[in-house]
């Protein structure tokens, strides 16, 4: 009786210790997800805060132009009715950078 009573406790510690690693291995699967969908969170939190950044200076820009062109249309004193536009010298062709990498930095890519 006594080697069926050990035995079946026996039984039951290795099913205890084979859920247990079951249960390790779950946990450590699930630590690697959350680890994986943190990192997914912090570059699309990066991505959403880069492109609020350029929509802020976007507005801002906007919001220059209109105020600008707001006192051009209220300027009654017709300073710039009235003013002459001079010509700019050319750059010199030899010092200046060729057209396409001139071109490439001015203009900005927008997605």
């Amino acid at each position: 009786k006594q080697l069926q009573e050990g035995a079946g406790k026996e039984r039951a510690l290795e099913e205890e210790k084979e859920l247990s690693g079951q249960l390790m291995a779950n946990q450590k699967a699930i630590k690697e997800q959350m680890e994986k969908a943190k990192v997914e969170f912090q570059a699309k939190l990066q991505e959403k805060e880069s492109k609020i950044n350029d929509l802020e200076e976007q507005v801002r820009d906007l919001m220059v132009f209109i105020e600008a062109q707001r006192t051009l249309a209220d300027d009654d004193s017709n300073l710039l009715k009235n003013a002459t536009v001079l010509p700019v010298p050319a750059p010199d062709p030899a010092s200046s950078p060729s057209p396409s990498s001139g071109k490439s930095r001015s203009r900005r890519s927008r997605a």
